[in-house]
């Protein structure tokens, strides 16, 4: 994945170059690099709690940000949330013979394959429930600032080997990565994946999806909202199904939110939060 850590040092410098010109930085600075955030930062959170003490502040900067040009610096002021599930169909108690089974015993990778595609219309708009409560619209004079960016959605997904915007179809490309909620599949697995071929129908097939949240969207009520789009499919080739919010450790509090947010709407505020737990799964 591209995901510089240069960033890091901008704060460092930042600091160096105030204590050179003025020989201490204005206030107390604590500054914590961590580099396991790909792998969901299993110490970040014990690390906090151990050190809470030390550690608190009036305010925190996330730096973990970018520029929209090597020659255009920018103040990144809100980032999107996450949320992210597994999705497990189960069906056969083992792997089946597709010469001896095929065609008349279900697939939980053919049903699994109708859940992923069901979790978006024609438009790019995704279809869970109540997903697109607590998104607001941008407010028009920002959206006039990024209309006039020297944004290139063609350059922008040119450099990756693609060319066509695939989110909502009324949106702009910096709305669709800037201030609209995603729904994106991150990984598959089912059957046999390794070298060679197996004519095998599969036991189980999974999926772990993420889901990007702004506004006030609640991660609670989005992970509810999946579970009867499972249920549909996996009903109607009698399987099993279960939906588990992704975790990186222990079962911890389903939620956790950044100090000084009020959590007690379930709202993220527009800031990162993490889906941590492996309370409330539903099957």
């Amino acid at each position: 994945a591209c995901d510089d850590k240069g960033q890091l040092m901008t704060f460092i410098e930042a600091c160096r170059a105030w204590k050179k010109v003025s020989g201490e930085t204005p206030r107390n600075i604590s500054i914590i690099l961590e580099g396991e955030e790909e792998s969901g930062s299993p110490s970040l959170v014990p690390f906090l709690e151990e050190n809470a003490k030390e550690l608190a502040a009036d305010i925190a900067f996330i730096c973990d940000t970018g520029l929209l040009g090597e020659d255009q610096p920018a103040i990144v002021t809100m980032l999107r949330g996450l949320l992210g599930e597994e999705i497990i169909v189960t069906g056969p108690d083992l792997d089946l013979h597709s010469g001896a089974f095929g065609g008349m015993a279900a697939n939980p990778a053919r049903v699994l394959a109708r859940i992923i595609a069901g979790l978006h219309d024609e438009n790019g708009r995704v279809t869970v429930p109540g997903f697109y409560e607590g998104v607001h619209e941008i407010e028009p004079e920002i959206k006039a600032q990024w209309e006039a960016l020297d944004f290139s959605h063609s350059k922008f997904l040119g450099d990756v080997g693609l060319s066509v915007p695939a989110g909502e179809r009324d949106r702009t490309p910096l709305e669709m990565i800037w201030s609209r909620p995603t729904c994106e599949v991150n990984g598959l697995t089912g059957g046999y994946s390794g070298e060679g071929f197996k004519t095998v129908l599969p036991s189980k097939a999974s999926a772990k999806i993420s889901f990007r949240l702004v506004g006030s969207q609640n991660p609670l009520e989005i992970f509810r909202g999946v579970s009867p789009l499972t249920f549909f499919h996996a009903r109607q080739a009698s399987m099993k199904v279960m939906s588990c919010p992704l975790s990186s450790q222990a079962p911890r509090p389903l939620m956790t939110f950044p100090l000084g947010v009020d959590s007690s709407d379930g709202s993220n505020g527009s800031l990162r939060q993490r889906l941590i737990g492996s309370t409330g799964c539903t099957s």
